[in-house]
């Protein structure tokens, strides 16, 4: 069949955006040669690279569908060689230890033709993807591409993406969608990340969920009770050196939020491909105090990120309280003795919130939300000083000592005494200071027991905050 001018003009612009692409990928997305897009990047450039011409009317380009893999999802929205609307969902430039990327991430819609239902049912679940750009001299070439990552979203609308934090110098996509279902409501998302060039969905789960529409407070109609469930999520360093645990805490815990069945507070790790599920608690669950330990196992002294995050669990346990804990300290931090401390600061949370590196020294910042410092009267009872309270930035300087080629990294500064989880005051210390006698008349016990009645006991003390405002 022939073409008009006319219509090779509207293909070409694809069609050399699809080879240029294929030539870029096929020469392993180094060659500075390679076709790209120079100077500035922004998402209507970057979707007219890969896709075609942004069309203002259409707000986004039209695509025909090609290279759509055997068995992917997106096989139920789309068809290989039917056009689709490609819209932009994310488009951000960021940097990434000395690297500069720029994330495009894309719904993917059929393009319907008149007389034709449009997409936008209750069920229409748009595809969506993603392409990372990485910027060579001044031009930018594609490091990984992949339209079809999932479907995801709801009538006929696409997920909101934003890029979040996912190790030290790496971000990951975070693809977050309402749904709804018979009455029931809710939130879930979709972590992506970039392994070995390749896009994909590497965590998935629940955020919300609601029968709001479906239930009812006094059990009228055979409806059953009322619930709203919510999940916070964090993301913050643990044994996996550039990428962070992924931390989740569930307001109910019932609650199943995947599809895997979890339950409860848990983490998730980065296995290689994917994140997945691990024993949370740091150091064995004891009978009693005295069998308790600040910290158990090798210590992830390869990230120094990694290693503070160790360390703040351990001292919030006590770390620094006693003599036969020292040999422990030492494998932390490069002092050798101390103080005996006389005064304790209790804190709610932590949360590490800055990284410097500087070769063979690192510098990394620690948000503390900190409820107040704990001492002994005259008589030994618990004293709590709440004037001290507030938020307090803490910067810690690691260095690494490894020799030959090691990694051993080590806290050098501060040295500023303990920094004690509420658990850990309530359940271990406060007992063991009063013996006996009964301190659960002081107001320092008061105070404490608000705040853990706020919020419950967590195997990882430092991971989450109670902090009325919600922040």
């Amino acid at each position: 069949m022939n073409r008009s001018a006319t219509e090779w003009w509207g293909v070409a612009p694809r069609l050399v955006a699809v080879l240029a692409v294929a030539t870029f990928l096929a020469l392993g997305g180094c060659d500075r040669s390679a076709p790209g897009i120079d100077g500035a990047i922004d998402g209507q450039k970057a979707l007219a690279f890969l896709y075609g011409p942004y069309d203002t009317k259409l707000e986004g380009a039209v695509w025909k569908v090609a290279n759509l893999p055997s068995g992917s999802p997106a096989g139920d929205v789309l068809t290989e060689g039917k056009d689709a609307i490609v819209g932009i969902a994310l488009a951000q430039q960021v940097k990434e230890g000395d690297v500069d990327r720029f994330y495009l991430g894309v719904v993917i819609t059929p393009q319907t033709e008149p007389g034709e239902d449009d997409f936008d049912c209750e069920s229409c679940q748009p595809a969506v993807g993603a392409t990372i750009f990485v910027k060579h001299g001044d031009r930018w070439q594609v490091e990984a591409h992949q339209p079809f990552v999932t479907k995801l979203g709801y009538n006929g609308g696409g997920p909101a993406m934003t890029l979040v934090a996912v190790g030290p110098s790496r971000h990951g996509i975070l693809a977050d969608t309402d749904w709804f279902n018979r009455g029931n409501s809710g939130a879930y998302v979709s972590l992506w990340t970039q392994e070995q060039g390749r896009l994909a969905e590497r965590f998935a789960t629940m955020t919300k969920e609601d029968n709001g529409g479906n239930c009812s407070e006094t059990l009228a109609d055979d409806l059953e009770p009322c619930r709203e469930n919510v999940l916070d999520i964090k993301y913050e360093p643990g044994p996996v050196a550039d990428h962070y645990d992924i931390h989740v805490r569930p307001n109910a815990a019932e609650w199943t939020y995947d599809n895997a069945g979890h339950q409860g507070e848990m983490l998730f790790r980065f296995d290689g491909t994917k994140y997945v599920a691990v024993e949370m608690r740091l150091a064995p669950a004891p009978v009693g105090a005295a069998d308790r330990v600040p910290w158990a196992g090798p210590l992830p002294d390869s990230d120094p990120a990694a290693l503070l995050a160790a360390y703040l669990r351990a001292d919030a346990w006590g770390l620094q309280l006693s003599s036969e804990n020292w040999p422990l300290v030492t494998r932390f931090t490069t002092w050798q003795d101390g103080p005996g401390w006389d005064t304790s600061a209790v804190v709610e949370s932590a949360e590490i919130i800055g990284r410097r590196d500087l070769g063979k020294r690192a510098e990394v910042t620690v948000r503390v939300r900190k409820i107040g410092d704990l001492h002994g009267d005259g008589e030994m009872m618990p004293v709590l000083d709440t004037t001290t309270a507030g938020t307090v930035t803490r910067k810690f300087i690691l260095e690494n000592l490894g020799k030959n080629g090691e990694v051993h990294w080590k806290i050098v500064e501060p040295q500023d005494g303990p920094h004690l989880a509420v658990d850990y005051v309530l359940l271990d210390l406060i007992p063991a200071w009063c013996g006996k006698r009964d301190c659960r008349q002081t107001e320092a016990y008061r105070v404490l027991r608000e705040h853990q009645d706020a919020c419950p006991p967590s195997p990882i003390p430092l991971s989450r905050s109670c902090h009325k405002d919600g922040t």
